[in-house]
């Protein structure tokens, strides 16, 4: 497996196609990465047709996964099959993605445009992971307000009852007791038959 064109024997290994091999564990790390609670969601003939369809390219790896994944839970499909794939590769190709073959001649024209496109991927990831780390720290942040706001708000929910006992016996207390001999009226008759 090269790189494709006249240039793929110029591009370093890193930069050719995935081996089938590579195929499959970078299609579970992604999944993983992703939080996938079904790791084994492809079947294994969809990753060869995977492989077979993307030359093993990265960039077409996660356009026919990320799509296949798609179909499969509009179809609320458990496990996506070699047929998923087929049917994403001709919607694709309707669409006019570009095929595996097409890309690796792109690739394999300047191994310079691909190191320079690399160099600006890294980049967006260290500002993408930067955003992550800044959005856990929020996150963090707020899950300690909450947990502060829930004990405030029992703490609130304690003071109040106790005002509102301190209000009952003031009442209680300040209440004229009834004269002596005269009986205390009662809210509610109890001689009456309903």
């Amino acid at each position: 497996m090269g790189g494709g064109g006249h240039y793929g024997h110029l591009l370093p290994d890193h930069l050719r196609g995935l081996r089938e091999d590579e195929v499959t564990g970078y299609i579970s790390h992604r999944l993983r990465i992703a939080g996938a609670k079904n790791p084994g969601v492809f079947h294994r003939e969809a990753i060869e047709a995977v492989y077979e369809r993307s030359r093993g390219i990265p960039r077409m790896i996660n356009i026919l996964c990320d799509t296949a994944l798609v179909y499969g839970y509009a179809d609320e499909l458990k496990i996506i099959d070699r047929r998923v794939i087929e049917s994403v590769v001709e919607a694709k190709e309707d669409l006019g993605t570009p095929s595996a073959e097409r890309l690796e001649e792109e690739r394999a024209i300047s191994p310079q445009s691909v190191a320079k496109a690399i160099v600006q991927m890294d980049k967006r990831l260290r500002s993408v992971e930067k955003s992550v780390s800044a959005l856990e720290m929020k996150l963090s942040h707020l899950e300690e307000r909450l947990k502060d706001w829930a004990k405030d708000s029992t703490r609130q929910y304690r003071i109040v009852l106790e005002l509102l006992n301190i209000i009952r016996s003031n009442v209680a207390l300040r209440a004229p007791s009834p004269p002596v001999g005269k009986a205390v009226p009662q809210l509610v008759d109890t001689n009456r038959r309903g």
